[in-house]
């Protein structure tokens, strides 16, 4: 094989008129065949092709834009932003492209989201406040639960893990001192992304007049009733399935809002547990979320969402899979090793911290594939500046690049999907341990 090589050398410089040229060419080239028939390999036709494309090479470039643009419009996972990257590697130059794309993957962090909390007092809007930021009625930043409407001002709860992600408690409307009208002088209702109106046990004409400025402002809401766990707790005394208690509970809300003349067609309503996200229909509210935030927000959202149920694990993955290509494509591009560890390390961190998996050893359950360590992210680091780039990719450009993009995104796929079945092997755990404390006899 080497053989013939050479000789395809000799005809080729034969018909060029650029020989030096050609000559330090193939002299890179019969290295490369030598090196790969010294270590036992073989060059296939698809390397064949790949080192061919190194004859059109400038010598001030280092990359082959035509055969990238071909891997990069093969790429579904840079979904929307092919255009502006090929358009960038074009006119700016890789460097500039890199830092395109590391911006385009942190905006969620700068992604301002206000929900907007609303409903009477004591219908469960602090309890939710906390239970949806994963913080506790006695840490530090709390909203405080069972204290009726003590305010007529919003109050604003941001969350811990992303201080633009914030939840709004507005004061109760249709009251002796908070009236309608005072109400909408306090409140801007333009400045919110989704309303959510608790309810307990119905709707009421307040509610309806709410919904009423809602859509003069052409803002989405829905109606959420708390405290679902108490309700089932009730109906299973009296004899009723989970399934019938659900349905039973939600018939008079239904019911309700079908008398109500702003409301047109059926209108968005969620059973949930401020204890317990995992029963009632919190998923369902997530992906109501989904569906009326723009992606950036929900991206945002979904990043500090605890990992309470499969879909919501799933959506977290989905979301995350997203960024691989972008990251693959930045750190293909970049000759910068150290930035690239860096880069690398930052996002095995978001990894496991969207997933809830960065938390100390001794509260793991058994048998995770990448327990959360320092030992454990080395592990991880060393195995992926090893994986990409072997003998070969490192004598040419193109090959370099082409692979490197390859090798990352394989590598960051594997690792994500692996970190997933870490998380799910956590919510089980979660869950069987949950059950046992349950059944445990109390003293």
């Amino acid at each position: 094989q080497s053989t013939q090589k050479v000789n395809t050398r000799e005809s080729c410089c034969s018909d060029s008129s650029e020989d030096d040229e050609q000559n330090d060419k193939w002299i890179v080239y019969e290295h490369i065949v030598a090196t790969s028939v010294s270590i036992g390999e073989q060059v296939n036709e698809s390397d064949e092709v790949i080192l061919n494309e190194t004859h059109s090479i400038k010598k001030e470039s280092s990359l082959d834009t035509e055969t990238f643009e071909d891997e990069i419009l093969r790429d579904v996972g840079l979904d929307n932003i092919k255009k502006e990257v090929l358009q960038m590697l074009k006119t700016d130059g890789p460097r500039n492209t890199i830092h395109y794309m590391n911006d385009n993957a942190s905006m969620w962090k700068h992604a301002t989201v206000k929900i907007a909390v609303a409903g009477k007092s004591s219908v469960g809007k602090s309890a939710f406040i906390n239970a949806i930021r994963n913080v506790k009625s006695t840490d530090d930043g709390s909203a405080e639960e069972g204290l009726g409407d003590t305010t007529l001002v919003v109050q604003e709860y941001k969350h811990p893990k992303n201080k633009e992600i914030i939840y709004c408690d507005l004061p109760g409307y249709g009251t002796v001192i908070m009236t309608r009208e005072t109400f909408l002088e306090k409140v801007n209702l333009l400045e919110y992304d989704l309303f959510f109106i608790f309810i307990d046990p119905v709707p009421t004409e307040d509610d309806q007049w709410l919904i009423e400025q809602l859509r003069k402002a052409d803002k989405e809401f829905c109606f959420v009733k708390a405290k679902l766990d108490q309700d089932m707790k009730n109906l299973k005394r009296m004899g009723m399935t989970a399934e019938n208690a659900l349905a039973k509970i939600k018939k008079p809300i239904v019911d309700a809002t079908k008398t109500m003349p702003t409301i047109h067609g059926d209108v968005n309503i969620f059973l949930i547990s401020n204890t317990n996200f995992s029963i009632g229909e919190m998923v369902k509210l997530v992906s109501f979320i989904k569906a009326k935030v723009p992606k950036l927000k929900f991206e945002a959202i979904a990043f500090c969402l605890s990992s309470f149920a499969k879909e919501v694990i799933e959506m977290k993955y989905e979301t995350l899979q997203k960024r691989i290509s972008p990251l693959a494509l930045s750190l293909s591009l970049s000759d910068d090793s150290m930035l690239n560890v860096v880069r690398a390390e930052n996002e095995l961190g978001l990894y496991y911290d969207v997933f809830g998996l960065d938390i100390a050893l001794n509260q793991q359950p058994p048998n995770l594939r990448h327990p959360f360590s320092p030992d454990c992210i080395g592990t991880l680091l060393n195995s992926l500046c090893d994986e990409p780039l072997g003998v070969l990719t490192k004598m040419v450009p193109i090959y370099s690049t082409v692979v490197a993009y390859r090798s990352f995104k394989k590598f960051f796929k594997q690792l994500l999907d692996e970190l997933k079945d870490d998380c799910l092997t956590v919510h089980k755990y979660a869950i069987s341990k949950r059950q046992k404390e349950l059944s445990l006899p109390k003293c």
